[in-house]
């Protein structure tokens, strides 16, 4: 199946992908390193554990740190 997924600052992709796959698996296929995003599909904050059976829109929002 094909989700749209947009790194936030950087692209946005278009990738065909397995169904029940994880998003960290996605993350590895993309050479994303997960401690620097906050995944969200469909609008909605999600866990790197969300697993995708379906269509989505994958948005990668980069963790933003300051003091």
């Amino acid at each position: 199946m094909k989700i749209e997924v947009e790194i936030l600052g950087r692209e946005r992709v278009s990738i065909e992908v397995d169904k029940g796959l994880s998003l960290k698996k996605i993350a590895e296929k993309l050479g994303i390193r997960k401690n620097e995003y906050i995944p969200v599909v469909n609008g909605r904050i999600v866990t790197w554990d969300y697993i995708v059976d379906e269509e989505v829109s994958l948005r990668l929002v980069p963790v933003v740190s300051g003091g």
